[in-house]
């Protein structure tokens, strides 16, 4: 195609009517706008008669122009010059191209149209709106065409410089909004979803159909403010209010989820979404937005949070640790970051695997239980040891259940404490059981020896009373009779030893401690006048201890008998006094005696049995009286009844042995 050089057409001066009767137009550049619109088939270019048509400089800035333009004879229809957007469009190249005619790019029934169309220059090129032509390409493809035209003198002949605009795409988008008009009513209505716009400044909101109908009213009702807003309940009304006079006077959008209650009272969840729409000036001139029935999806996710909820206190609750071990075997939840059992701190945890934390011996155990647990798809458990934060090689126990996308859900609980406690239960019942055979063995022992014992003495009276001419003899008999009084003590106190052992089971009660006392020194007071002691009693009235009033009475004889036998005064009578009184939060029964007193270290070994204590008679010579287990017994009745007995002792100022039992509270 030949390029002239741009450049100005004949001046002023008339040129000749271009055929078919148009008439020339302005002056038109290279790539530059015609008068008019340049872009119609004859368009704004299209002058009245006397007009000139410029010669067209057909240059680079056409050639190059992105939009199709091409030049055609309106008599033959010949082509004669196209730009490459042309070329592009429909498919030629420039040779094959200026061999067509202009009804060569049109579908056959075009042909006549065009003809029309040419015949009418220049008032068919007025028409509005312009025709949209179909054209077929190279390979047979229909364009829809808006050619916009202007005549020209092109290479000394009267022509049409002619500009292709796609009008198929506007069709195209003309069809699909009306389409997507359509869809979204339907959508509307499925989704619930209404519009609505609220007028300033008169606070005037309207409804489309679908807000209407979630409102509960008539198509088209209008409503005031107020009015609109008693559709939220409560103070709700007060927050969407201050939504919309900040968007009024802000220019702020919102988007909020509200209850609400339509026109017939059903009650719902809403989406309530608007914004300001700004006049020419930039005030805010209305509000507007959408409303969408939300109310399932509301429902769905209160329930999911409220599940969640409880899960979460559910798991709380678990003083286990858990875990989520995810598909590549790497740490990814825990129930407490700071449990005991965790084998490190959570942070040092998070995101790795098994092997990176674990012992090897432990990480195999772990990686075998979860592939178990999602080969199953079972509860799996296993038990090991291992160094934790709560100390050096505790015992645990993993169970490991699958929660898919392969991940596993871990519950680890440690077993040491319980383990420990059976341990320790399992020792408690060995030792009472070793301790039921002994008192067992004890009592029958001491009952088997009481028989020969009984003979033992009853043949060596006998023998005394028979024995008196022979001196030897006589001797003889007061030492069976002293040995086997002295074995008949020792059976007693063992008999006495198995008694205490079945009071600890006994249960306890309430005690008054006045009678008790009485009882205990009517009991011992024979035994003070044959030792030539005086027996006091004193108690504090309304004393009520608990615990077994037979292991009670038993320890005071004992610590009675025992002040007695041994606390006799070196000079001047002796007196022995049991007293009750409360200290405090505790209760004192105390047995004391005005004898020599005894050092620190003697008092100690009193209460290990057989141990004897030592009385000082006449001039110092040393006697023994007893077996030495009436303190042992006492001690261990005492702790059994949850209280302690004591010695005090002072040379020269006698010994005290106090019973210190807890304090009951007065009845209400």
């Amino acid at each position: 195609m030949r390029e002239n050089a741009l450049r100005r057409g004949p001046g002023p001066a008339a040129m000749p009517a271009g055929p078919m009767g148009e008439q020339p137009g302005p002056e038109a550049g290279s790539g530059s706008r015609p008068a008019g619109d340049p872009a119609g088939e004859a368009g704004g270019g299209v002058v009245g008669p006397g007009a000139e048509a410029a010669e067209l400089a057909w240059g680079p800035l056409l050639r190059a122009h992105p939009l199709a333009h091409f030049v055609y004879d309106p008599q033959t229809l010949q082509l004669l010059a196209a730009n490459a957007a042309a070329l592009a469009r429909y498919g030629y190249t420039e040779a094959e191209f200026l061999r067509l005619s202009r009804a060569d790019l049109l579908l056959p029934g075009e042909l006549g149209p065009l003809r029309e169309f040419i015949q009418g220059l220049p008032d068919s090129a007025l028409r509005d709106p312009q025709r949209v032509w179909l054209e077929r390409t190279r390979d047979g493809r229909v364009l829809h065409a808006d050619v916009r035209g202007m005549p020209v003198r092109f290479e000394g002949r009267c022509a049409r410089l002619a500009a292709v605009v796609d009008a198929g795409l506007r069709e195209r988008l003309a069809a699909d909004a009306g389409q997507v008009r359509d869809l979204l009513a339907v959508a509307g209505r499925i989704a619930q979803l209404g519009g609505w716009r609220l007028e300033l400044p008169g606070w005037r909101l309207h409804l489309s159909d679908e807000a209407c109908a979630l409102h509960e009213v008539a198509a088209g009702t209008v409503f005031e403010l107020d009015a609109a807003l008693a559709f939220y309940p409560g103070s709700v009304g007060a927050s969407v209010r201050d939504a919309l006079h900040d968007g009024a006077a802000q220019g702020v959008a919102f988007d909020l989820e509200l209850p609400f209650v339509g026109a017939r009272g059903s009650r719902r969840w809403v989406r309530l979404v608007g914004a300001p729409r700004p006049d020419e000036a930039g005030r805010v001139a209305a509000l507007e937005g959408a409303i969408q029935d939300i109310t399932e999806r509301k429902q769905a996710v209160l329930a999911l949070e409220a599940s969640r909820r409880h899960m979460k206190a559910l798991l709380q609750a678990i003083p286990d640790l858990w875990l989520v071990i995810d598909a590549q075997g790497r740490y990814a939840e825990v129930s407490n970051p700071q449990h005991p059992s965790l084998a490190r701190p959570w942070a040092e945890m998070a995101g790795r695997r098994l092997d990176e934390v674990l012992p090897p011996a432990v990480a195999q155990m772990a990686a075998d239980l979860i592939s178990q647990a999602q080969r199953t798809g079972r509860l799996q458990t296993r038990q090991y040891l291992l160094d934790t934060q709560a100390g050096p090689a505790r015992a645990l126990e993993a169970r490991g259940k699958p929660l898919g996308e392969g991940r596993t859900w871990l519950l680890i609980r440690d077993l040491s404490d319980a383990r420990e406690r059976d341990d320790a239960q399992r020792a408690r019942a060995v030792a009472e059981e070793s301790e039921r055979l002994q008192s067992a063995f004890m009592s029958r022992a001491s009952h088997e020896l009481r028989t020969p014992l009984n003979a033992i003495l009853g043949f060596g009276q006998l023998l005394q009373g028979a024995g008196q001419a022979d001196a030897r003899v006589a001797g003889y008999a007061r030492h069976i009779v002293q040995a086997g009084g002295q074995m008949l003590a020792l059976v007693e106190d063992l008999l006495e030893m198995q008694r205490a052992e079945a009071a600890a089971a006994s249960t306890p009660a309430p005690v008054a401690l006045a009678p008790l006392l009485a009882d205990c020194a009517e009991l011992l007071r024979p035994l003070a006048e044959t030792t030539g002691c005086t027996l006091a009693q004193a108690c504090e009235p309304g004393l009520t201890a608990l615990g077994d009033e037979r292991s009670l009475r038993q320890i005071l004889l004992n610590l009675g008998s025992n002040a007695i036998r041994h606390g006799r005064a070196a000079a001047g009578a002796s007196r022995v006094s049991l007293q009750a009184r409360a200290a405090g939060e505790a209760l004192l029964l105390q047995v004391s005696d005005n004898g020599p007193g005894l050092p620190a270290p003697v008092l100690q070994r009193l209460f290990e049995p057989f141990e004897r204590r030592q009385v000082q008679a006449g001039a110092g010579a040393a006697v023994t009286a007893g077996l030495g287990l009436g303190l042992f017994v006492a001690r261990r009745l005492a702790r059994q009844l949850g209280g302690e007995v004591e010695l005090h002792s002072q040379a020269g100022s006698g010994t005290t042995a106090t019973l210190r039992l807890p304090r009951q509270p007065a009845p209400a």
